[in-house]
């Protein structure tokens, strides 16, 4: 957290957010969802799947989860699309985007497939809500047909939209719509036997949007963060180790510990993560930069000698106590292990930029489209990311594996 704000108000803030995130952090309700070794998942939706790219947090995290297995992932967002595939038409008939959106997943054949729709069309109120589920269950069935035989899909509601201040308008009405919406999406999720992820969150103290529906960089952080209850997954710290100050491991969780040793000074000790942790958080430029860092890992060492002791690792401390605050146990964030979580990310944002530039060239309409005969020849020259993507994505598969990471708590 920004330490230009008191730790009081920090962790005041901080345990009010989570209040707020519990219900989307928690798991156990939620149906498991898992990636198996060579899958190809293809992320579909309107603006908020387009714009996450740009930080590609889901990715992310659900590419850490399984640092066993080989998947792709490939985002299909376009920007104020809906379920009909409007914005995709391009200069097309309404049709023609619907049918675009349809020949990719076909060249694709996706194994998973998350849907991420309904902002959009929830700004046409209740009265359209009937003709939305036809045209959602129309676009489901056509991505089932148009995906790998047996493919798993995921629904994933839109935002709730957040109350800022004016000239922008009160959110209630359109709170109330989105609401009807996602209980129909949900509706549909149950009846195809589909995973449901909720990410209508009911508002915390730090806004996550530019605009009441456009997400932040933190934004995204948040929201995305909160998905995992949906997709099944645990929040929270995402290793726990409690150690004897003589050097015994007495409890290891999400860790494997090895290398104990006692010291004069303190302890030292060597863990390999079973995956590794959200990256950090971005400061987005908000006035408070305020963060909450929702995925931490928990140190707990009894028997030091009265004093006051410096968690250190890869030259960086990373948290600092006396001897009965490690023994009621710390939690803390940093070092090399969220440094690999965030060039990781940093990786997944560069191939996915990459694919983009593959599947949407900025002059499509010149190599692909109505004015090709001007330009189109140089359309050869597209394909030629694919083995870029290729190279990100062995790139990838090294990343994700966690590396030892030796610490070292020693009295100061």
């Amino acid at each position: 957290m920004d330490m230009r704000y008191p730790r009081s108000i920090q962790m005041g803030v901080l345990c009010l957010a989570l209040s707020f995130l519990a219900p989307i952090l928690r798991a156990a309700d939620a149906p498991k969802f898992e990636l198996k070794d060579g899958d190809r998942v293809a992320y579909i939706g309107g603006t908020f799947v387009e714009r996450d790219q740009d930080y590609s947090y889901l990715e992310t995290l659900l590419t850490e989860r399984y640092p066993d297995r080989t998947f792709t992932f490939r985002n299909l967002g376009w920007a104020g699309d809906t379920v009909t595939g409007q914005a995709r038409a391009m200069f097309g008939k309404p049709e023609d985007g619907f049918n675009r959106l349809k020949d990719l997943v076909e060249q694709i054949k996706p194994t998973v497939v998350l849907v991420c729709y309904g902002m959009s069309e929830s700004f046409d109120g209740p009265a359209k809500l009937p003709e939305f589920e036809k045209d959602y269950n129309t676009m489901l069935d056509m991505l089932a047909s148009a995906a790998a035989p047996g493919a798993r899909f995921a629904l994933i509601s839109p935002i709730m939209h957040e109350r800022l201040a004016p000239p922008l308008p009160d959110p209630a009405p359109h709170n109330t719509n989105l609401s009807l919406y996602i209980q129909s999406i949900e509706q549909v999720a149950t009846q195809r036997n589909y995973t449901f992820v909720n990410i209508f969150h009911p508002g915390i103290p730090i806004p996550l949007t530019s605009d009441g529906i456009q997400p932040t960089p933190y934004g995204y952080y948040i929201l995305n963060a909160g998905a995992l209850g949906g997709f099944g997954f645990d929040g929270g710290s995402f290793c726990r180790i409690e150690l004897d100050a003589g050097g015994t491991v007495v409890a290891a969780k999400g860790t494997r510990v090895e290398n104990v040793k006692a010291l004069a000074t303190g302890i030292s000790f060597k863990t390999t993560d079973e995956m590794l942790p959200m990256p950090p958080p971005p400061l987005d430029g908000r006035s408070t930069n305020l963060t909450l860092h929702l995925f931490q890992m928990s140190l707990r060492v009894t028997g030091l000698p009265a004093g006051s002791y410096r968690l250190e690792a890869g030259g960086e401390t990373l948290a600092a106590g006396t001897a009965k605050d490690w023994d009621s146990g710390i939690n803390f964030e940093g070092g090399p292990a969220y440094a690999q979580a965030e060039a990781l990310r940093k990786l997944i944002v560069a191939k996915n930029t990459d694919w983009f530039n593959r599947w949407r060239p900025a002059n499509d309409t010149y190599l692909f489209g109505f004015r090709k005969h001007e330009q189109g020849r140089n359309a050869v020259e597209i394909p030629q990311f694919d083995p870029l993507i290729a190279q990100k994505e062995a790139e990838i598969a090294k990343a994700k594996v966690p590396q030892p990471v030796t610490y070292t708590l020693e009295r100061q």
